[in-house]
């Protein structure tokens, strides 16, 4: 039982430090997409660079932000 709850227990740290992550690499996305030229293509990219691989309407998701981590 020990085993259990501490596997559990460092998943959820695991997991929890990943989405953290990705919301600050959200947040310097959109402060980078600041300094473009407000172009589609130009946010388009600048979300890419950050590992955000979204349309410019597009909202991220829980996964996305996981993700972003390994781009």
């Amino acid at each position: 039982m020990k085993k259990i709850i501490t596997l559990t227990t460092v998943l959820t740290l695991i997991i929890s430090g990943l989405l953290i992550n990705g919301l600050v690499r959200y947040n310097l996305a959109i402060n980078a997409t600041h300094h473009t030229d407000g172009s589609d293509v130009e946010i388009t990219n600048t979300m890419y660079q950050y590992g955000f691989n979204l349309d410019i309407f597009e909202t991220p998701t829980t996964v996305d932000y996981i993700k972003s981590n390994f781009k």
